[in-house]
């Protein structure tokens, strides 16, 4: 009896802390839209293909999901429209998961991890279950649930890694977009910065795009990161004139920010590693333009990953704060 008392208590922690997270999200996506930032939501499900659950339908979500989540336990009703709610945007987080694994078939797009539309209908599956199950009461479940919502919130831009960062989106653009990493004090660029400038260059004599934008900041001695990334590309058989450079692309808003104001006619194509494409694509997001991101090829792995991926998930979520309130 005790095992079930505490398999019940677990199951209503994840499912109610699971509840709290996708309820800031639907906070995000409606506060986004308030301000003009259309398709944030995108960051967690897709309602474009269903016109009915258009914007609106985020407040409702997040309003029962906070009662269920951090309210009281609240009547039968109420614990049934958790689930009804749940099972809604299970539904087309599942169709989501359709359209994904479709494109991957037609061969539009080169993905070997799950949709991350999957994961979200695994976790509207937990908010269901602990909504109809026998509520549990008590400060200890509340205070788990926000425990288990932040553990949500510190997985999901790793998540997001595994997903959008490890899926391949390259098709014919006008441009490739190639974001700078570390130059030695000699000139050479680093493993990443190599791995990121081979993989354009790669594109370019694919014939998917005939201009390479290069943006980076200082080197670690004379050379820009910018000149070290033209060097290699030229030695890899890239027409300079076919080459932009943007010397003060210092972070990714930058880079966004310069590529915006050429006005490039057409798609763009970013080439970054793994762990930096969500965050590309939030930043595009929050700029009003949408992007299409592509994995750097990497020879072998890349030294300290886990502390990059740790930097990575502190930055998305100063960038998406920084978006939303700024």
């Amino acid at each position: 009896m005790a095992l079930i008392n505490k398999f019940g208590f677990l199951l209503a922690a994840i499912g109610r802390g699971a509840a709290v997270f996708f309820g800031v999200l639907a906070v995000i996506g409606f506060v986004a839209g308030l301000r003009g930032i259309e398709g944030l939501d995108l960051l967690w499900i897709d309602l474009r293909r269903i016109p009915w659950m258009g914007s609106w339908f985020l407040p409702p979500v997040a309003l029962v999901f906070f009662m269920h989540g951090i309210g009281s336990v609240g009547s039968r009703f109420r614990r049934t429209m958790v689930f009804v709610v749940a099972g809604a945007i299970g539904l087309v987080a599942l169709e989501n998961s359709w359209v994904v694994m479709g494109l991957q078939e037609a061969g539009r797009i080169q993905s070997s991890a799950l949709p991350l539309s999957l994961l979200i209908v695994g976790s509207m599956v937990l908010i269901g279950i602990s909504a109809l199950n026998r509520p549990l009461k008590g400060k200890r479940v509340g205070l788990a649930s926000v425990v288990v919502a932040s553990l949500f919130a510190a997985s999901f831009p790793w998540l997001q890694i595994q997903t959008l960062g490890q899926t391949d989106y390259r098709r014919p653009a006008a441009a490739i977009v190639v974001l700078g990493a570390r130059t030695y004090a000699d000139g050479k660029p680093s493993r990443a910065l190599g791995d990121r400038v081979k993989t354009a260059c790669r594109l370019y004599h694919d014939g998917l795009a005939s201009q390479l934008i290069f943006s980076g900041g200082p080197g670690d001695g004379d050379i820009h990161e910018t000149e070290s990334m033209q060097n290699l590309a030229i030695e890899l058989g890239v027409d300079p004139r076919h080459i932009v450079l943007d010397r003060k692309g210092l972070n990714t808003r930058a880079t966004i920010d310069f590529v915006q104001a050429l006005k490039v006619d057409g798609r763009v194509l970013y080439v970054s590693h793994d762990f930096h494409l969500p965050r590309i694509w939030l930043a595009a997001r929050l700029s009003g333009i949408d992007v299409l991101t592509v994995p750097a090829e990497t020879e072998r792995p890349l030294p300290r990953r886990g502390s990059l991926l740790v930097r990575e998930t502190a930055a998305y979520w100063y960038y998406l704060a920084q978006g939303l309130w700024s």
